[in-house]
C-alpha cells in the first residue's frame, strides 16, 4: 500500500506549475483587494478538489489500470491506498488553512487595531470550509471508479454543482444564520466532521465494491 500511495503522491510533482500559478494569483489578489490571509482556505479547497482527482486522470493516461493487478496487490488494497492519499491531501490542506489563519492573526496584530479574538467560534469558522474536501472526495471517488476518469469527472462536477445549488436554495429559503441564535460555528464544525467520517467510510466501502466487480 505504501508504494501505491507514493505513486499517487509523485503525480503531484507534475502539477508544480499549477501550484506556483495559484500562489502568484493569491499574492496578487491579496495585494489588489487588501484581503486577509484567511483566503488561503479557498486556495486549499481548490487545490484539494483538483488534486484529489489527479491520480485517476494520470492512471487513465498511463494505462496503469490495465496492468496494476499483475502485481501482488488486491483490489481492496488499491482502493484503500487511494483513499489514504485523499486523507493525506486533506491533512495537507488543513495544515495550509491553519497556516493561513495564523497569518491572518499576525497581520491583524501588525497592521490593524481591531484584532479578532482567538476563540473556538473564530477557529471553527476559519476551518469549517476545508472540511468540504473530504466530503467532495467521498462523493467523487465512487463515481470515478464507476465511470472512469473522463466521464467520472463530468458527473462529479454536475453532482457537486447540484449539491451546492440545493444547499444555497435551502439555506436562503430557511433564512439560516450560522453564528447567531440558530447554531454556532463550532456546532456546524462538529456536524461536518461527523458527516465527513460517515461519508468517507460509506464511500470507501462502495468504491471497494465497485472495483471488485470489475474484470481485470
Amino acid at each position: 500500500m505504501v508504494g501505491l500511495l507514493w505513486k499517487d503522491i509523485l503525480y503531484l510533482k507534475k502539477m508544480w506549475k499549477m501550484v506556483i500559478a495559484f500562489g502568484i494569483f493569491f499574492i496578487l489578489f491579496h495585494i489588489a483587494s487588501n484581503n486577509s490571509f484567511n483566503s488561503i482556505v479557498f486556495i486549499a479547497i481548490i487545490l484539494g478538489g483538483n488534486f484529489s482527482m489527479l491520480p485517476f486522470t494520470y492512471d487513465n493516461y498511463s494505462k496503469w489500470n490495465h496492468y496494476q493487478y499483475t502485481f501482488p496487490v488486491s483490489k481492496k488494497i488499491v482502493v484503500c491506498s487511494r483513499y489514504l492519499f485523499g486523507l493525506a491531501l486533506f491533512g495537507a490542506c488543513l495544515l495550509l488553512s491553519i497556516f493561513g489563519m495564523l497569518l491572518t492573526e499576525i497581520e491583524y496584530l501588525l497592521f490593524c487595531s481591531d484584532v479578532p479574538s482567538f476563540t473556538l467560534q473564530y477557529v471553527s469558522s476559519e476551518l469549517l470550509p476545508v472540511f468540504f474536501i473530504p466530503i467532495m472526495q467521498a462523493i467523487s471517488f465512487p463515481l470515478l471508479y464507476r465511470f472512469g476518469a473522463e466521464k467520472g469527472r463530468i458527473y462529479v462536477l454536475c453532482l457537486v454543482a447540484t449539491i451546492i445549488a440545493a444547499i444555497s436554495v435551502v439555506t436562503t429559503g430557511m433564512g439560516y444564520q450560522i453564528g447567531t441564535v440558530s447554531i454556532s460555528y463550532s456546532d456546524v464544525l462538529v456536524i461536518m466532521i461527523g458527516m465527513s467520517i460517515l461519508l468517507y467510510t460509506c464511500s470507501l466501502l462502495l468504491s471497494i465494491r465497485i472495483e471488485q466487480k470489475k474484470k481485470n
